[in-house]
């Protein structure tokens, strides 16, 4: 997890899989892992949903059986830190 502007790790942005109560967040060097049963989800489609107080949502596809590592980059809010 890393920010647009400056490819600078995010940590404890908020990692969650749609629709789920499986969520976690980022640490420190903006790294998160998450496990994700096949019984929590109906096919290995699910998407990632990344927040943060100050940066603009971002919701990615992810396709399980194929990934296993990615790298996401957040935008700023401008209008929710006020500019």
């Amino acid at each position: 997890m890393v920010g647009a502007e400056d490819n600078f790790p995010i940590p404890s942005v908020n990692v969650t899989v749609k629709d789920t109560k499986i969520e976690t967040q980022t640490d420190f060097d903006g790294n998160f892992k998450l496990q994700i049963s096949k019984n929590s989800i109906q096919n290995d489609n699910v998407i990632l949903v990344f927040s943060s107080i100050g940066m603009k949502t971002k919701e990615v596809n992810i396709n399980l059986a194929n990934t296993k590592k990615i790298t996401v980059s957040l935008e700023l809010d401008l209008a929710e830190l006020g500019g």
